[in-house]
């Protein structure tokens, strides 16, 4: 699915924006491009996915680390609610199919599996993803609240 159908698909529901090669905090020299969800983080901030394409036609669906990153600097700051959660988290992530890599949270295709789904169950995917990250918030936020 290229980023034209992604923008058709979800016309008004997700603002989509290239990220430009001089940003080399995010853009490490790929085609990238940020999904701006309509969900929030519990900190407030929008919720965003991004897109990589690589060089052989497959493609990354990956938060960049936010979620992790953002439930980690809201309460509770110990670590102790978090390894508590974290089977609940892995038992989410597995479910949709969703791999966790130094605290990012990824998804990736090659050509041939994009080729083979036509582009179909990508967005599909890009909403279980999503929905994946608002379930372990909730989780994170549930434990605050213990």
């Amino acid at each position: 699915m290229k980023v034209a159908e992604i923008r058709k698909e979800f016309a008004g529901e997700i603002l989509i924006k290239k990220i430009p090669e001089k940003d080399k905090r995010l853009n490490k020299g790929k085609d990238m491009f940020k999904l701006q969800l309509p969900l929030l983080y519990p900190d407030g901030d929008w919720i965003g996915l991004y897109l990589t394409y690589d060089k052989r036609g497959g493609l990354k669906i990956t938060d960049d680390g936010d979620t992790f990153f953002r439930i980690g600097y809201t309460p509770p700051h110990n670590e102790g609610a978090f390894t508590r959660s974290y089977p609940r988290i892995t038992k989410i992530l597995k479910i949709n199919y969703i791999e966790e890599n130094d605290g990012e949270l990824s998804r990736e295709y090659d050509a041939a599996e994009l080729e083979k789904y036509k582009g179909n169950i990508l967005s599909s995917d890009i909403w279980n993803f999503l929905q994946a990250i608002v379930e372990i918030c909730a989780i994170y936020e549930e434990k605050a609240r213990e």
